[in-house]
């Protein structure tokens, strides 16, 4: 009997394990079907792992997907690649990584990182291109406003 009794806990918990999804909302929503996992609110943000790089780098065998946020600025040097040109020249898909660097200036490139248009940041993946007229902002500029204008073409 007891077996009995024990197994079938064991297999009722299996069953709630497998399906377990979390909600955390000041409203009483209800969980979106498509999550496993939602945080909702009108007043508070989410706050994830803060790390250093050198901390990120240790973690072994880090899960696909894995989120935790830089305690320092990575942007500027991991995404200054390429040959810097004249901001009045359109990037093109030409094999060649361009970047322009803020108001023409190399020092800016080194400080801020490079300055792309999406088409040549995706290398022109699957047909994307720079008409959109979207420009990739790696790092904040000094005082900077929020607004952010396309570089000339």
């Amino acid at each position: 009997m007891k077996k009995s009794a024990l197994f079938t806990v064991i297999i009722a918990l299996s069953i709630v394990q497998g399906i377990s999804r979390v909600s955390i909302n000041n409203d009483n929503s209800s969980l979106d079907p498509s999550a496993m996992f939602e945080v909702k609110s009108t007043t508070k943000g989410t706050l994830i792992t803060r790390m250093t790089n050198p901390e990120i780098l240790a973690i072994s065998n880090p899960a696909n997907g894995l989120l935790v946020f830089s305690t320092q600025l990575w942007m500027a040097k991991n995404l200054d690649i390429g040959t810097k040109i004249n901001g009045t020249i359109e990037q093109a898909n030409n094999g060649i990584i361009e970047k322009y660097c803020y108001n023409n200036m190399d020092e800016n490139c080194n400080i801020y990182g490079g300055l792309y248009h999406w088409g040549e940041l995706v290398q022109y993946l699957n047909g994307a291109g720079n008409s959109n007229g979207f420009t990739f902002f790696t790092g904040g500029l000094p005082q900077d406003t929020g607004v952010h204008h396309p570089l000339p073409a």
